[in-house]
């Protein structure tokens, strides 16, 4: 076998993507199963049986869309793969863990598709044996069952106004009481029941069993078996199998229940013949399905159910969804705080030059320090204060920006520089040897 052409497989390569495919799909209709039983909380069991049904059904049609659709595009899908590892190695050290990854998955599709493949056939096989052996204790060594159990099966499959020629057989190949078949149903009842039970308890039993094949469980249950054979891999199936199963039984018990047959009697059957059961018997519709099962039952048909509570699949939904609403506020908040920082102004810098009007300033208070030095004041007579060099140091105002109030535009920087040359003009003004004088006199 030729490894590349292999590898390259467009069968293989669809239904490796629909076997992962399948997995998400699972899940989202799980979701969407857990979300209608929470928001409808007063589901009975017929409801939740056909709405598992009815999703596992739409599990199987989504798998083989999701096939039919990768075959028809896996020319395209190869294209860009192929596409993608030139461009992998065009663009070497970047992003190396992705490509490794996706070019890993798709090497590994073919060999899961083989995988897959085999187990498919091994597990057809099994059903396969598992049907044959029905229809085997279906039909040989059958016992006639007393009289008055035939007359009330007459009359209760009149009562439901079931067409179908009904035969009730004794057997010794089963250890619980069972249904087979869709277009010529028989009841099966083992030969331990008729000694152990009572009348009335035999009545019910053969009652529950009239109610899977007025539902028509045995068609589904065939269907439902094939579907699991084939998505054997996805757990999501599985648990939408067991769904089916358990709602199936109490659908059942209800019917039996309407009839006024005393619950605890009914109950007690029930776990006499969960007693003598040691093997299931697969594709059969028996009375009993397991030691888990039949406590929930038991618990439910004698109205000693404890309150409400979540279970597995409800508190694994509240959690995801809380975790979904938590990443959702962690996502959205930090784009929020962005926005209100990039919305703040920013500070200018307030370092700049003076301006050439400030410089000109400058130089004129300068040249007035030079002027207070040629007046002479005497070192050893205390100055006038005020007129003092030291103590006479202008006030040089720089970097004022413009205020704008509506229309009214103020530079503040100019209007005091433009004081200060008014001061420093009526300063040169005075007769600064009079004024010396002054103060020699007054001295």
């Amino acid at each position: 076998m030729d490894i590349t052409s292999f590898q390259h497989s467009l069968f293989l390569s669809a239904l490796g993507n629909a076997i992962l495919n399948s997995l998400w799909q699972g899940f989202l209709l799980w979701i969407v199963y857990e979300t209608v039983i929470i928001s409808y909380k007063k589901s009975d069991a017929k409801f939740k049986h056909n709405l598992s049904v009815v999703l596992i059904f739409c599990s199987f049609i989504w798998f083989v869309c999701t096939f039919i659709f990768k075959l028809q595009v896996s020319d395209k899908i190869s294209s860009f793969v192929s596409g993608i590892n030139n461009l992998e190695t065009l663009n070497k050290g970047k992003n190396s863990f992705f490509y490794t990854f996706l070019s890993f998955v798709g090497n590994i599709l073919p060999y899961l598709s083989v995988a897959y493949i085999f187990l498919l056939l091994f597990l057809m096989a099994k059903l396969f044996n598992a049907y044959r052996y029905v229809h085997f204790i279906a039909q040989k060594n059958l016992i006639n069952p007393p009289g008055y159990l035939e007359t009330f099966a007459s009359k209760v499959a009149l009562q439901l106004g079931i067409p179908k020629k009904i035969k009730i057989w004794i057997s010794n190949h089963i250890e619980v009481p069972g249904t087979i078949g869709f277009i010529k149903p028989v009841i099966l009842i083992p030969f331990a029941s008729i000694n152990h039970l009572t009348t009335q308890q035999l009545e019910a039993i053969i009652l529950h069993e009239f109610s899977h094949i007025k539902r028509n469980d045995y068609l589904i249950n065939l269907l439902v078996s094939i579907i699991e054979t084939i998505l054997f891999f996805n757990p999501f199936i599985t648990f939408f199998i067991k769904i089916i199963k358990r709602e199936r039984e109490n659908c059942c018990d209800d019917f039996v229940l309407q009839y006024r047959y005393d619950p605890h009697s009914y109950a007690s059957a029930l776990l006499r013949l969960e007693q003598c059961r040691k093997n299931n018997v697969q594709l059969s519709l028996g009375a009993v399905s397991g030691k888990k099962q039949l406590l929930s039952r038991i618990k439910r048909i004698t109205g000693t159910n404890t309150v409400n509570q979540f279970n597995y699949g409800q508190k694994l939904l509240a959690l995801i969804i809380t975790t979904a609403i938590f990443c959702s506020i962690a996502w959205l908040v930090p784009a929020d705080v962005k926005k209100e920082v990039k919305n703040v102004p920013e500070k200018k810098n307030s370092n700049t030059f003076p301006t050439e009007s400030q410089f000109n300033v400058i130089s004129k208070i300068k040249a007035n320090e030079n002027n207070l030095d040629k007046i002479g004041i005497s070192k050893n007579k205390k100055p006038v204060p005020g007129l003092n060099k030291n103590n006479f140091k202008p006030f040089i105002f720089k970097n004022f920006t413009k205020i704008q109030i509506e229309n009214l535009s103020i530079n503040i920087g100019e209007q005091i520089n433009r004081g200060i040359r008014q001061a420093y003009k009526e300063i040169n003004k005075i007769n600064w040897a009079k004024v010396q004088n002054d103060i020699k006199h007054t001295i």
